[in-house]
């Protein structure tokens, strides 16, 4: 009923993951029927960095969260710089990020964290 009165045509949900459980809902609403020009892995990312700054709004100053969750943050963050270093899609910097990984056998945090640290920037081609 609520929707109604917005004008809003579509909804769209996606779940803000706090590890395997859910911290709470991203609620997208449009005034046009159908689905959002941004795909899911768009929207999954888009939800994921806003249960991180709940999370880093809600919990006290300290370590960062141990476990899966961390790990998953870091490797989003890093997603994210190298979204900016090459002015891609989500999907292609956690592509970047995993074939980057999987080249010199590394795990996909430990890959991650080198992006966070500074030490491994991804750089466009400049051409030849």
């Amino acid at each position: 009923m609520a929707a109604r009165q917005t004008g809003a045509a579509s909804l769209t949900v996606v779940p803000l993951h706090a590890g395997a459980g859910v911290l709470g809902l991203l609620s997208l609403y449009r005034a046009a029927p159908g689905p959002l020009a941004a795909g899911l892995d768009d929207l999954g990312f888009l939800a994921d960095v806003i249960a991180v700054a709940v999370l880093d709004d809600a919990l006290p100053a300290g370590p960062p969260l141990p476990g899966p969750w961390d790990e998953r943050s870091v490797i989003h963050q890093a997603a994210g710089m190298v979204m900016a270093q090459l002015a891609v899609p989500a999907p292609d910097a956690l592509a970047l990020l995993r074939a980057h990984a999987f080249a010199l056998d590394l795990t996909l945090p430990e890959v991650a964290g080198q992006v966070l640290d500074r030490t491994l920037q991804f750089r466009p081609d400049e051409g030849s």
